[in-house]
């Protein structure tokens, strides 16, 4: 619903400001501080979060509308049901506080290279499933760690839609050097 959007956009809006002005407070001084800090920027903040979150859903209809035309046929159930997966972890109720402000612009940006990845994949179907299965393989290794799992939706750009935007040293080694540390 809108509430819940605005709600959750607020939620994330107030964890960015509360960070950058050096919360949590633990004593009367810091807190009176903190709480101008917050009362200052949460409205553009909060603005901020739900422009964004616009951007995020247009990128996700985007990503849909490419599944609903994508053929129904069995050589191209894997990478849809990978992207449809992709798309539930990315856009649900309450991810815009759980994704966090600093994210948000990331989210939208595997969105968009999911459906490029999509738009691709007629032509480049043997090679995504062999991307696929080496990431579907470090996924099941970085459960409950959700900073490998941003890292591996980095590499998604990376393996699915090559000439994107991508974080540096976003690279299969780099995901199997992080689950070694981990």
């Amino acid at each position: 619903t809108q509430q819940a959007a605005i709600e959750d956009a607020t939620s994330a809006a107030l964890d960015a400001l509360i960070a950058s002005g050096g919360g949590p407070a633990w004593d009367a001084g810091a807190f009176t501080a903190l709480r101008e800090h917050v009362r200052g920027d949460l409205r553009p903040t909060t603005l901020g979060v739900l422009l964004a979150f616009g951007k995020i859903l247009e990128a996700a209809r985007a990503v849909r509308e490419r599944l609903d035309t994508l053929p129904t046929s069995a050589t191209f159930g894997p990478a849809r049901e990978d992207v449809a997966r992709q798309l539930g972890r990315l856009v649900y109720s309450g991810m815009l506080a759980a994704a966090g402000l600093a994210r948000l612009s990331d989210v939208e940006r595997y969105l968009r290279a999911a459906a490029q990845r999509l738009e691709r994949l007629a032509s480049h179907v043997v090679a995504d499933g062999e991307r696929m299965a080496a990431i579907h393989e470090l996924e099941a290794q970085a459960t409950g760690r959700s900073d490998v799992m941003w890292l591996i939706e980095e590499v998604r750009v990376a393996q699915f839609a090559p000439g994107a935007h991508v974080r540096p040293r976003a690279t299969l080694k780099r995901v199997r050097e992080a689950l070694a540390v981990g």
